[in-house]
């Protein structure tokens, strides 16, 4: 898509900006200025030469002009105009007045086109009213294109657009001197003409490419006076870079002066640099198929190129070409030199190629050998989960038609061979080329089963006699489905021996009791729409055997401290009790509360643990065969005993201060059993489900799982004799607190020998508990703390300085302690003084025999001069 910077002026009055009609403009522009300002408008142009004649030139009105047309009716917004006569008169609307014959034949036309018309119009013998502009220019790159659109007054009469029409071409000149009209139908070199492009008008001529014409103008409406106008062409030409060309653009009336024509260029629409062409996308039909390469081309090899998709530099691309293979927004930027740089964006789109799913093979029964297929029966089949609105299937008889998609198939399509390969070929809507293909085949002949029929098995009955009461007709649809028919298409019936199924006599009843197990049966399969069609298959019939189950009794302790009858079950308990074999291998039990509910297997109840409801309580336990699904319903009945033992308690000490300590539940064995029978054992459980279940006994040694205090629960029995269920509670009790001592010094005349009252370091040990909680004593090693013995008496005389005390606390009521704490003694010598001499001062001023001493007069005569010692005054002893 070529990128058009067009610099608008505005033009004419603001009422001719919107309205729907074209509006024409012969003032703001000069020719050369709507050649390289408008139909060009490109800094790279190199465009010379210009010239142009037209009814100015024969002092009649001028044919040529700038027209806009913004509001989207016309094919182009704006550009430039060359009519027949005035180009003013192209101004909308349709007034129908047929006055668009202006010029006159003093104005006249052009050999040129002359020439061209009379191939298409032999009486035309003269033109009249040429409207004509030529220049040179220089392409940069090897297209040359730009997009018009033709209108004339000569539409709109049937007579007209059969016999009449005016003239106009685009004739380019190489160098070489060849002249290319440009102003073609697409793909040919017939001009475009009334009378080459008009819709089927009643006239005897019909439509002429009636796929080019736009619309008639109506009387009175937008957008343009003439009576009718074309779709937009696009002239195109192959051109060498950096030659020079000559183009001329010209149109005249043909025969005569009268009903004028025109023809309209797009702005900016003549490309000399740069065009990458219309986006590709899928929409618009034109995008290509997944797994293709569109190649663009700037058509400039010489020039520095720079490429982008989705707006990111495609690193080392720099050539005039680009392969691409991936969707997106593609860009570039050509620089052919300094000043003349220009750029184009594409938008690229690929379609995505379909898939030909695997397709059934068909078959059709008849006495010759061809019959009728209706291919369309595998058309959902291949398309399988693709959108049918976005691909379209076919069918061909050879591979070569089905790639080129040649001589297709109709339905009900007739067999030439049988069996005969159809070639299927599923393609894109949006792109025929994108498409993909599949076989199957069409076969004409008897019935054929393409499967064998799955065996018919029942479970026995309780009698487990293998004899079944079997639904034949249950098998209906699978021996139809295997033959490639509709159950509706056909008839099918069943028999005990082949003989039978062959002559189609005796046809057993459904339902029908088997005669032996397993047994082999015959069905008979007869085509309704040709009875000559049939055939015989094996359906195989089995009874299998019931699980065998006995019913017992299942009796349970009443072991939940309250001898009401009701009490958790661990039913898995009876599953070998309950079956003949003892062996569950390859069964499934559930457990229900009624027949009906084992029998359909529904709610069915948790086995462990199980709350029985009614003492004694009926269980119905159904026994499924994994493998058959075949089923027996055993009767558990519960039987409850009620029982009774009472709770204890066993307490340790903590050991670390987190409430968990190590408990030799074995401890609490006698306690338990104090008072009831002999030859009773005890377990312990940390639930009352497992201790009911028996299940999860906790080891002798046992650290709790719950801080300071656990519940647990004991399990007292006689073998497999009820006794009873209680709780024992773990009490872990605290330790003291392991409060710090700070270390301590004394002084003393004898450091050696210093007398010390350990109890005042009571409240220390203490911290914050009470006294008459504890017991407190101290010793002289670790050993004898950990041992309690040997405790020192206080007040205590030190064996050594400094000496370490070890403490023992101990709670008076649980008797846990510690002796983890320790203080560290030190006993000082007391200082050696000399007595000072008298301090004598003078009184003062006043003499009264009071002054200020200082006392620090004597500190050296009293210490000895020792810097250890500091010296303070006090007035008495005390």
């Amino acid at each position: 898509m070529r990128k058009i910077l067009l610099l608008l002026s505005l033009i004419g009055s603001y009422a001719s900006m919107f309205s729907q009609n074209l509006m024409v403009d012969q003032t703001t522009y000069t020719v050369e200025e709507l050649i390289t300002d408008v139909l060009i408008d490109s800094p790279c142009a190199n465009v010379s030469n210009i010239t142009f004649s037209t009814g100015t030139n024969f002092g009649s009105s001028n044919g040529i002009g700038f027209f806009e047309e913004p509001t989207g009716l016309f094919p182009f917004a704006e550009g430039i105009v060359l009519a027949a006569g005035d180009a003013n008169m192209c101004e909308g609307p349709n007034t129908g007045l047929a006055d668009l014959s202006t010029g006159g034949t003093g104005w006249p036309g052009d050999p040129e086109l002359l020439a061209l018309i009379q191939p298409y119009d032999p009486l035309a013998n003269i033109t009249y009213n040429a409207s004509i502009i030529e220049f040179d220019f220089v392409p940069l790159a090897s297209e040359v294109t730009f997009r018009f659109a033709m209108a004339s007054e000569e539409y709109g009469t049937p007579s007209f657009e059969c016999d009449f029409s005016d003239i106009f071409a685009f004739l380019l000149t190489d160098q070489g001197g060849t002249t290319t009209n440009l102003a073609v139908l697409p793909d040919t070199n017939i001009p475009i003409l009334v009378t080459t492009v008009h819709p089927d008008n009643g006239a005897p001529c019909g439509a002429a490419n009636p796929q080019y014409f736009s619309q008639y103008t109506a009387i009175g409406g937008p957008p343009i006076r003439q009576n009718g106008y074309t779709r937009s062409f696009t002239a195109l030409a192959q051109v060498n870079p950096g030659e020079s060309y000559h183009i001329k653009l010209a149109i005249a009336d043909a025969r005569d002066a009268l009903f004028d024509s025109a023809v309209f260029l797009e702005a900016g629409s003549f490309s000399l640099d740069l065009d990458l062409g219309d986006d590709m996308l899928v929409a618009s039909g034109n995008a290509e198929c997944d797994g293709d390469t569109v190649t663009l081309n700037t058509g400039s090899p010489t020039a520095d190129h720079i490429w982008y998709v989705d707006g990111v530099e495609i690193v080392g691309e720099t050539g005039s070409t680009l392969d691409v293979t991936v969707p997106g927004e593609y860009s570039v930027d050509v620089e052919f030199s300094a000043g003349c740089q220009t750029s184009d964006t594409i938008i690229i789109e690929f379609v995505t190629n379909p898939v030909a799913n695997p397709a059934l093979d068909l078959f059709e029964c008849s006495a010759g050998p061809t019959a009728e297929f209706d291919l369309t029966e595998n058309d959902l089949d291949i398309l399988g989960a693709q959108n049918p609105a976005d691909y379209a299937v076919s069918y061909f008889e050879s591979q070569a038609d089905a790639d080129a998609a040649n001589n297709p198939l109709t339905s009900p399509y007739t067999n030439l061979s049988s069996p005969q390969t159809i070639y299927a070929r599923i393609e894109s809507t949006n792109n025929g080329d994108c498409y993909d293909t599949t076989t199957f085949e069409i076969e004409v002949g008897d019935v054929v089963f393409n499967d064998p029929i799955s065996d018919l098995i029942l479970c026995d009955d309780n009698s487990n006699d293998g004899i079944a009461s079997f639904l034949l007709t249950d098998r209906d649809t699978e021996v139809a489905t295997s033959a490639g028919y509709a159950v509706t298409d056909v008839t099918i019936s069943y028999h005990e021996t082949q003989a039978d199924a062959d002559a189609a006599i005796n046809p057993l009843a459904s339902p029908y009791n088997n005669t032996s197990n397993p047994q082999t049966i015959y069905a008979l399969l007869i085509d309704n729409g040709n009875p000559l069609c049939f055939e015989t298959i094996e359906l195989n019939l089995a009874v299998n055997p019931l699980p065998e189950v006995l019913n017992i009794t299942l009796e349970q302790c009443d072991e939940d401290g309250v001898p009401d009858g009701l009490t958790e079950y661990n039913l898995t308990e009876i599953e070998t009790d309950i079956l003949v074999s003892g062996d569950t291998s390859g069964l499934t039990l559930s457990y229900h509360l009624s027949q009906a509910d084992a029998d359909a297997n529904v709610n069915a109840q948790n086995p462990s643990p199980f709350n029985n409801t009614a003492n004694p309580q009926i269980i119905y336990v159904r026994v499924e065969d994994d493998i058959t699904g075949c089923y027996n319903v055993a009767e558990v009945t519960l039987d409850v005993t009620a029982t009774d033992v009472g709770d204890v308690t066993l307490e340790a000490c903590d050991d670390d201060y987190d409430g968990f300590t190590e408990f030799t539940l074995s401890d609490a064995d006698a306690i338990i059993l104090a008072t009831l029978p002999p030859g009773l054992t005890v377990a312990y459980y940390e639930t009352a489900n497992d201790a009911q279940l028996e299940i999860n006994q906790l080891p002798n040694n046992y650290t709790n799982v719950i801080a300071s205090l656990q519940t647990i629960f004991i399990r007292v029995e006689d073998a497999n004799n009820c006794y009873g269920i209680a709780t024992m509670d773990l009490i872990v009790n605290p330790l003291p607190q392991n409060n710090s001592v700070a270390n301590t010094e004394f002084c003393s005349d004898d450091p050696d020998s210093a007398s010390i009252d350990l109890t005042t370091f009571d409240a220390e040990v203490l911290g914050g508990q009470l006294a008459a909680d504890f017991t407190i004593s101290y010793y002289d090693s670790q050993a004898d703390a950990d041992a309690d013995i040997n405790a020192l008496i206080s007040p205590y005389t030190n064996t050594s300085n400094p000496q370490i005390i070890y403490v023992r606390i101990e709670n008076n009521v649980t008797g846990c302690f510690i002796t983890s704490i320790n203080f560290e003694l030190s006993v000082n010598p007391n200082p050696t003084l000399l007595t000072p001499t008298p301090l004598e001062v003078c009184d003062d001023a006043v003499i009264d025999g009071f002054t200020s001493i200082d006392l620090n007069l004597k500190n050296d005569e009293i210490s000895g001069g020792d810097p250890n010692y500091a010296v303070t005054y006090y007035l008495t002893q005390a």
